[in-house]
């Protein structure tokens, strides 16, 4: 990746948030930067999801039957032209300096395949009214997709992400990454709005554990078949 400016293509799964959309999309288009590329997914939506995606010109809009947040990602991957690859999730916003920030951690240091920093939390409690919706004090600086940036290379390493999984795709994708020893780095800044509604797929909490549970014992079996792996080159390098 060169230090100019590169092209960053933007991902945005979308699934029913036709009243969100736009919001998310504007956040993008007011960041001071221009070599970008918006591809939203429309997932199978039954609202007016696509409709609102059509109404910016420079938007791409993809629409396909409904595969989950993880199905549209990789689709958003596969259709992307953008050395660098960035997530935003319909009901989220990027906040102003979000790219300005994390590109120049990128950029920084070519050994990172990819940087995130920290969300604020934006509490909705009806997932049909934006009108109640409120900052919390809450600060998530735990991996969000929508607060990082990545090289494209970074998903010939780690793969896409598992569309088996409904509300985890990202925790497992992250820790497929870990597991590798990707080079990765944790920005203090504070990058993204993070919207927290009911309907939301994280709203979902007994689906998401099950799925988090499921993740532990992979990232278990991951763990044992690398050792495995580690053992048998070092006996055969004896």
């Amino acid at each position: 990746m060169s230090d100019t400016q590169p092209m960053i293509s933007v991902v945005i799964p979308a699934y029913n948030v036709a009243r969100y959309l736009s919001e998310a999309i504007g956040s993008i288009q007011q960041q001071a930067y221009h070599q970008l590329e918006v591809i939203v997914v429309d997932d199978g939506s039954t609202d007016d999801t696509a409709a609102v995606a059509r109404q910016f010109a420079d938007v791409s809009c993809i629409e396909q039957e409904n595969r989950g947040a993880a199905g549209a990602r990789n689709t958003g991957i596969d259709a992307a032209s953008g050395e660098v690859i960035a997530f935003l999730d319909a009901d989220d916003i990027w906040l102003p300096g979000h790219l300005a920030t994390l590109l120049k951690a990128l950029q920084d240091d070519p050994a990172n395949l990819f940087v995130w920093g920290a969300a604020k939390v934006v509490e909705t409690p009806s997932s049909t009214s934006t009108e109640d919706a409120s900052v919390s004090a809450k600060v998530m600086r735990g991996f969000l997709l929508g607060a990082g940036l990545f090289r494209r290379e970074v998903f010939e390493h780690v793969g896409l992400f598992d569309e088996r999984l409904r509300t985890s795709d990202d925790f497992d994708w992250f820790a497929r990454a870990r597991q590798l020893g990707i080079r990765s780095q944790c920005l203090p800044d504070t990058v993204l709005a993070y919207r927290k509604r009911q309907g939301s797929l994280t709203s979902n909490a007994a689906q998401m554990h099950a799925e988090r549970l499921q993740l532990m014992r992979r990232s278990v079996e991951r763990q044992r078949a690398l050792k495995m792996k580690n053992s048998d080159q070092s006996k055969a390098a004896e």
